[in-house]
């Protein structure tokens, strides 16, 4: 459930609030590149590689199972750091690094949900009655997750991400 929670928001504050940040922040740098489509598409290219990675990786279950997901939640945080770092400092804006770096996001996130969830239906201590509430459980902290990067968005875009 911890793990769930911690990725989601991780992810979702990587995706939502620093690659919109690092748009933005990209074309005041590059104001007579602002009509390039790298540029006025940046936000857009970020998330669609993120939406390749959770693709994949929440169709891997079958060739890849991982059973410690704190792991992912790790590499997940390794991720945000990054992704902070360079939304308030901009030491990389190219796309030939930005890109394989959202795929790995959304690999980290895909992959965390789609394991927690199948170690979820696997466990033995549960009865089946039991494994529905754990399911409920932890989408419901899944949710909470998403929300509380709402919230740090709305934070961090009016105060420090501030323009």
């Amino acid at each position: 459930v911890i793990n769930l929670c911690s990725v989601y928001f991780f992810e979702y504050c990587i995706i939502n609030c620093f690659a919109d940040r690092m748009a933005i922040k990209l074309s005041d740098m590059y104001p007579d590149r602002a009509n390039e489509t790298s540029i006025k598409n940046f936000f857009v290219i970020l998330n669609y590689c993120y939406q390749v990675g959770v693709f994949i990786s929440r169709s891997s279950l079958k060739y890849v199972q991982i059973k410690q997901v704190w792991f992912l939640s790790v590499l997940q945080a390794i991720n945000w750091t990054f992704m902070f770092l360079n939304t308030r400092y901009m030491f990389c804006t190219s796309l030939y690094y930005l890109c394989p770096l959202f795929v790995w996001v959304g690999l980290m996130g895909g992959g965390s949900y789609v394991n927690v969830m199948h170690n979820i239906l696997e466990l033995k201590t549960l009865h089946k009655s039991e494994i529905e509430g754990a399911l409920v459980l932890t989408l419901m902290f899944n949710d909470c997750g998403i929300l509380s990067s709402a919230f740090f968005t709305l934070i961090m875009d009016n105060t420090l991400f501030k323009s």
